[in-house]
């Protein structure tokens, strides 16, 4: 079994004024992945950061893969992080 992190293969929404995270969802769930100047309704986590927030930020972050050839400097997509920033509460 191999051992992940929680965020993972996920897209991490980062309230970066509230300094903590809104939702992490799994990167499969998506059919398109959102751009910066984007709005979206995010429903928090536990009921906090319910809300309609903009995109200001994506980065990607990327690790070795270590099931190809770290010669080459083969690398995996580790997740994406979306800053955001709260437009409405609760929606």
């Amino acid at each position: 079994m191999k051992l992940r992190g929680i965020t993972e293969d996920c897209l991490v929404f980062y309230d970066k004024n509230g300094k903590v995270g809104v939702n992490v969802i799994p990167l499969d769930l998506f059919k398109f992945l959102p751009r910066v100047g984007d709005r979206v309704y995010l429903p928090g986590i536990d009921g906090y950061g319910q809300g309609l927030y903009q995109i200001e930020t994506i980065t990607h972050y990327y690790a070795n893969d270590p099931s190809s050839d770290l010669e080459r400097g083969d690398v995996r997509l580790l997740n994406i992080t979306a800053e955001v920033t709260l437009v409405h509460p609760n929606g």
